[in-house]
C-alpha cells in the first residue's frame, strides 16, 4: 500500500516529485495525483495525530461506489425442498430470483446459489462415521421415482428402468450411477465359490439379473448401458445401439446442460467414459464400443440429435416389423 503520509511530509520539505516517487517506491503519477487531491480537498502537512495512513487513504480516495448487496437464500427451505423427488436446484433458484425482483433485491447467480448452499450444508448437517466390515451390511435408503419416455406416436408412458433397479437393489440412482460404472478393486475385494464381497459386483449381478427378468416376460424396455447389449444377446427381440459423437460436439452439450466452461466440460467426459469403458471391460469380454458388440454404431454428430433419433427410430420399427 503506498505511503500516502510520507508523500505529504516529502513535499513538506520541498522534494520534487522525482525524489518523492523514488523514496516512496511509486510512481510520479501517483505522487502527482494524490498532491493534487491533497490540494483539492485542503489536506497538507503536519496531519493530525490520529489521522493514520488508511484513514488519510479513504479521505483521499473514497470508494465510489459500495459493494451490492445480495438476498441471502433461505437455505432451511432450500434444504427441506430438496428432499422432496423431483425438486431441483434449478427451480429453486428460479423461485428465489422471482421473488427476489417481486421484492427488489439483488438475486445471487445459480452458481453462488448452489456454493452458498454446499456451505450451509456442510455446517448444519451432523454425519456420524460408521464402522462395519466391508460386505457384512448393506444400508440402503429408498428414493427417486420412475422417469419416463413418452411415445411420440402414441403419448404412452413408457418407464426408464434405472430407477425401478436403483429401488430393486434398495439404493437411490446416483448410487446406482456411481457403483454402475465402476468396476471393483482387486485389492479390496475376493471371488469365493462365484461370490463376491465386492459391493459394487453384487450391484452389477443384481441388475444383470433384473435386466434378464424383464426380457424374458416379453416386456419392452430401454436400458441404458450396464452391458446390456451382452447380458441381453440370447434374446432375439434386443435392439442394441451405440451413439457416439465428436469430441467438439460433446463438450458443446455438456456445457449448456450443465453449465460448465469448456475445460471442465472436457474432463467430465473424459472422466466419464474412462469410467464406462473400465466397467464394461471388467464384466465384458469384448472391448467397450467394439461395432461387433452391436447392431448399429452411429455418430450422432452428423445427423444432429434430432436426425439421429428418426434414424434409429425408422431401423428399431423395421426390427419390429421383422418379427411379426
Amino acid at each position: 500500500m503506498t505511503n500516502y503520509c510520507e508523500i505529504l511530509r516529502l513535499s513538506s520539505l520541498g522534494l520534487n516529485k522525482t525524489q518523492i516517487a523514488q523514496s516512496v517506491g511509486c510512481s510520479r503519477t501517483t505522487v502527482f495525483q494524490v498532491l493534487n487531491i491533497a490540494d483539492e480537498k485542503g489536506i497538507s502537512y503536519p496531519l493530525p495525530d490520529d489521522l493514520s495512513d488508511r484513514k488519510l487513504s479513504e479521505l483521499l480516495f473514497p470508494s465510489s461506489k459500495a459493494k451490492p448487496e445480495f438476498k441471502m437464500p433461505d437455505y432451511a427451505y432450500v434444504e427441506k425442498e430438496l428432499r422432496r423427488n423431483g425438486v431441483t436446484f434449478n427451480q429453486l433458484w428460479l423461485e428465489y430470483v422471482e421473488h427476489c425482483r417481486q421484492n427488489g433485491e439483488l438475486p445471487y447467480q445459480l452458481t453462488q446459489f448452489k456454493k452458498h448452499y454446499y456451505d450451509y450444508a456442510a455446517k448444519s448437517n451432523a454425519t456420524m462415521h460408521l464402522n462395519h466390515k466391508p460386505g457384512e451390511i448393506l444400508q440402503v435408503d429408498w428414493a427417486g421415482t420412475t422417469a419416463q419416455v413418452i411415445d411420440t406416436d402414441t403419448g404412452e408412458a413408457i418407464p426408464a428402468y434405472v430407477a425401478e433397479i436403483a429401488n430393486k437393489t434398495g439404493m437411490s440412482p446416483e448410487e446406482i450411477e456411481k457403483l454402475n460404472e465402476a468396476p471393483n478393486s482387486r485389492l479390496m475385494s475376493r471371488r469365493v465359490r462365484g461370490f463376491s464381497n465386492s459391493i459394487e459386483d453384487n450391484i452389477a449381478e443384481m441388475q444383470f439379473d433384473f435386466i434378464r427378468k424383464k426380457a424374458e416376460s416379453g416386456e419392452s424396455f430401454v436400458v441404458v448401458g450396464r452391458c446390456s447389449e451382452s447380458k441381453l444377446r440370447d434374446f432375439p427381440g434386443l435392439v442394441s445401439l451405440f451413439i457416439l459423437g465428436d469430441m467438439d460436439a460433446k463438450i458443446k452439450r455438456v456445457m449448456e446442460i450443465y453449465e460448465m466452461n469448456e475445460h471442465d466440460a472436457k474432463n467430465f467426459i473424459e472422466k466419464k467414459d474412462k469410467k464406462r469403458k473400465r466397467y464394461h471391460n471388467y464384466h465384458v469380454h469384448m472391448h467397450w464400443g467394439d461395432s461387433r458388440l452391436y447392431d448399429l454404431s452411429i455418430n450422432s454428430s452428423r445427423l444432429g440429435i434430432e436426425k439421429t433419433v428418426d434414424y434409429l427410430e425408422k431401423y428399431i420399427r423395421a426390427r419390429q416389423e421383422l418379427s411379426e
